[in-house]
C-alpha cells in the first residue's frame, strides 16, 4: 500500500515554517529566534525519519528525542514571550520537570526503539496549557493589530497541533481496536491538523515581512 497523498503534503507542511524562517531570519527578534531553531530542528528530524524508513531502519528514536527539544525550548520560547516573573518560573519548573520525567520513562518503562506512551501524552498537556495562556497574554498586551503580531500566530499554530496530538496519542490505544478504514481515517485527520498548524506557522514568519527591517529587534509584548 502506497503512502497517501495527504501524507507528504503533511511532510512538506513540516518543513516549510523553517525555510519560511530562513528567508526572514535577518529580521527575527531574539524572542522568535528559539523558534525558528526549534522548526530547524523538526525538519532535520522529518528528514531522517524519512530516510530510516526508506532504508527499512527503526526510527522511532527520533520522535522521542524530539518530543524532550520540543518541550525545552518552546516553554523557553514562552518565558521570552512573558513579563510576569511568576510565569517565567513556572515555565522553568515544568521544563526542568518534564525532563526528568523524559530520562526516567527512557530508563523504567520506554524504549528509543518502541513507540512512546506517556512522554508525548505529557509533553501535550504542558504545551497546551502553556500555548493557552501565551495566546491569552498576547491578546491582552500586544499593542499591534492581533492578526499582524507574528506571536498570534505562532501560537495558534501551536495550540492546533497540540490539542489535535494529545487526542491522537491520548485515545491511541483505542484506535487499535478500530476497522482499516477508521484508522485510515485517523490518521488523515491528523495529518490535516499537521498541516494547518504549520500553515500558521508560516503566516507568522510572513507577518515579519511586515515590520521595517529593526536588525532583529521587533517590539517586545508588554
Amino acid at each position: 500500500m502506497g503512502i497517501p497523498f495527504l501524507a507528504y503534503l503533511a511532510g512538506g507542511a513540516t518543513i516549510a515554517p523553517f525555510f519560511m524562517g530562513l528567508c526572514v531570519y535577518r529580521r527575527l527578534e531574539r524572542q522568535i529566534k528559539p523558534l525558528f531553531i526549534l522548526f530547524g530542528i523538526h525538519a532535520a528530524l522529518t528528514f531522517v525519519q524519512a530516510y530510516l524508513a526508506l532504508r527499512q531502519t527503526n526510527n522511532l528514536w527520533t520522535s522521542h528525542v524530539y518530543y524532550l527539544v520540543e518541550v525545552v525550548i518552546l516553554l523557553r520560547v514562552y518565558s521570552l514571550w512573558t513579563a510576569s516573573a511568576h510565569a517565567r518560573g513556572i515555565f522553568y519548573g515544568m521544563g526542568i520537570l518534564y525532563s526528568l520525567f523524559w530520562a526516567a520513562s527512557k530508563l523504567l518503562f520506554e524504549q528509543f526503539t518502541t513507540s512512546a506512551l506517556y512522554t508525548p501524552t505529557v509533553s501535550r498537556i504542558i504545551l497546551l496549557g502553556s500555548t493557552l495562556y501565551i495566546l491569552l497574554m498576547i491578546s491582552s498586551t500586544t499593542t499591534r493589530m492581533l492578526y499582524s503580531e507574528p506571536k498570534f500566530w505562532f501560537a495558534a499554530g501551536f495550540l492546533v497541533i497540540f490539542a489535535g496530538s494529545l487526542m491522537f496519542y491520548g485515545f491511541r490505544n483505542l484506535f487499535l481496536d478500530l476497522s482499516v478504514e477508521a484508522v485510515k481515517t485517523l490518521w488523515s485527520i491528523h495529518w490535516s491538523v499537521t498541516i494547518v498548524s504549520n500553515l500558521l506557522h508560516v503566516i507568522g514568519f510572513l507577518c515579519i515581512l511586515r515590520f521595517p527591517n529593526t536588525g532583529g529587534q521587533l517590539e517586545l509584548a508588554r
